[in-house]
């Protein structure tokens, strides 16, 4: 099946090319399209890399989406939209989904833990903007970061243990 995704993807992204270099390199939205192609059969293939373990996919996938939104906000846009709303709403949302999700498939704690940990970490680099000077407006951003740490923090008092001993399971320390 990924032959024939791959396939299909690739005769999308000739044929926009191809619309693109008759129309003069005149039609803007072609690139749009092109980029969406590749996009979502880059998307479809983390989908069917990480089938068996979703929580990961979820990780993976919202990265991944944050990325295109900071992409598309350099390249296109330029407002800064991306660093001022769309990270610090979405890193909490994928550490709040993440635990439903684990607790929706019935998976203990310990064996979760570690995603909304990474997320979390992943979260404290809305900082690096911050201190370039890039974001305009950082109060959504030390929000953010401010819940996160905070959620950090309650992970490392009230189940610290837990935590080393899925350190030590899954990171093979």
């Amino acid at each position: 099946m990924t032959r024939i995704v791959t396939f299909l993807c690739v005769s999308a992204v000739i044929c926009f090319g191809a619309a693109q270099i008759i129309s003069g390199f005149r039609l803007g939205w072609t690139l749009i399209v092109i980029a969406g192609i590749v996009l979502g059969w880059a998307d479809y293939m983390v989908a069917v890399y990480y089938r068996s373990n979703v929580l990961m996919l979820m990780a993976v996938q919202a990265v991944a989406a944050m990325g295109v939104v900071l992409l598309i906000d350099r390249l296109l846009v330029h407002n800064g939209f991306s660093v001022i709303w769309v990270l610090p709403m979405m890193f909490p949302a994928v550490v709040i989904f993440t635990f439903i999700a684990g607790y929706a498939m019935d998976m203990a704690l310990e064996e979760f833990i570690l995603y909304p940990l990474f997320e979390i970490l992943l979260g404290m680099f809305q900082i690096v903007p911050i201190l370039r000077g890039t974001n305009r407006f950082i109060a959504p951003a030390v929000i953010s970061m401010a819940v996160l740490l905070i959620l950090v923090s309650a992970i490392a008092i009230f189940r610290g243990r837990m935590l080393w001993n899925a350190a030590m399971k899954y990171l093979h320390m």
